[in-house]
């Protein structure tokens, strides 16, 4: 029969198998002549850390997220295609990752515990951190925000923080699942909005 190939399940360490198959012959030194090594595929490790990211989340890494799906959509709106409704969604994804950030800021405690072992409100803090993309409610959480925002721009602050109400409110994880192709004003209106707020949640 025609040769399968053998499909491997992602996974963020190496199995066994893994290591025994890139062990490979170590040069020879002054330490230990010929010791063996496990080598692990560069691609293997590429994908499955990418793929592994789920918990355990902090805010640099959630930030450097948000400005990788900020440039995700400005590519998507300038693209030949533009594929609007994905430059809005992708917007709304890497709000939603700023908005986080200062979550797990603000409540670090929460990374290194399970959500079994929290009280109820410091499980839903724990949930719209790692489950919920209700961004209206994580705003809420985040009354900082704004004051800052309003406290550094006494001119504009309060048009800023109208904005970036503006921004949560409207955008929804539901947009994944529209058949309806947003216009160029909406993504142009979520680009600008965000480009202004984004700063003040970096």
């Amino acid at each position: 029969p025609p040769h399968r190939p053998r499909i491997h399940r992602l996974r963020a360490r190496p199995s066994r198998r893994d290591r025994r198959l890139h062990r490979r012959r170590a040069p020879e030194t002054a330490e230990g002549k010929g010791r063996w090594s496990s080598v692990v595929s560069p691609h293997r490790v590429k994908y499955a850390g990418a793929f592994a990211i789920k918990l355990r989340l902090t805010p640099t890494q959630v930030r450097a997220a948000a400005e990788q799906r900020w440039l995700d959509a400005r590519a998507l709106a300038s693209s030949p295609t533009r594929r609007y409704t994905g430059t809005v969604y992708l917007c709304g994804i890497a709000l939603d990752c700023l908005l986080k950030a200062s979550l797990l800021e603000k409540h670090g405690r929460l990374a290194s515990r399970s959500r079994e072992t929290l009280s109820r409100d410091d499980q839903r803090i724990w949930d719209l951190i790692y489950r919920s993309h209700d961004l209206s409610e994580i705003l809420a959480r985040l009354p900082n925000v704004e004051d800052r925002i309003r406290h550094n721009n006494p001119a504009t602050g309060e048009r800023l923080v109208t904005a970036l109400k503006s921004l949560c409110t409207r955008w929804t994880t539901h947009l994944r699942y529209s058949p309806t192709p947003l216009l160029k004003q909406d993504a142009d209106d979520f680009l600008q909005k965000l480009s202004e707020v984004k700063k003040w949640l970096s």
